[in-house]
């Protein structure tokens, strides 16, 4: 069962001593649109973090050793979403049709010779600088968190820039 909180995994590589970031476009089933990696935390999650490498598995075939760093909650937002059926609903313990879910967003240092693998939920991908992220992205929220992970990432000192 699901809790009513998502995540959003943003994995990003240093190219040139700049940001790249992996974006993905969704099968027509799911929208067609572009996005980073997105899951819900699950009753089984240890943790947030745990959530994000369990949806980066899942997604694309990144896993913990590919990673070299983690920029935890670097935004949060919310948002209500009508559930048709409570009885049929992933989500545990629904009080009513309305939830409120809470996104937690973090960003994932990847080895710079690391590619995604596309499974299911994709068609393709783009790494992206900035720019080219926040015209690819197609809801405000999104972009928003592309644009704080980035300028926690061009004003953090800590990360390493090869």
């Amino acid at each position: 069962m699901r809790l009513p909180i998502q995540l959003l995994a943003f994995p990003y590589r240093i190219k040139n001593g700049a940001p790249e970031y992996l974006l993905l476009k969704r099968i027509p089933e799911k929208g067609g649109f572009w996005l980073t990696i997105s899951g819900g935390y699950e009753e089984t999650d240890t943790s947030l973090v745990d959530t994000c490498y369990r949806e980066m598995k899942e997604e694309v075939d990144i896993g913990k050793g590919d990673v070299l760093n983690v920029n935890e909650v670097v935004y949060m937002y919310q948002f209500s979403e009508f559930i048709k059926n409570k009885q049929t609903s992933n989500y545990k313990n629904l009080a009513s049709e309305n939830i409120v879910l809470t996104v937690y967003v973090y960003g994932f240092q990847i080895k710079e010779d690391v590619e995604p693998k596309l499974l299911e939920e994709h068609t393709e991908y783009r790494w992206c600088n900035i720019q080219e992220g926040l015209d690819l992205l197609n809801f405000k929220d999104t972009e928003d968190c592309l644009q704080a992970l980035h300028d926690t990432l061009v004003t953090d000192d800590a990360t390493d820039r090869k």
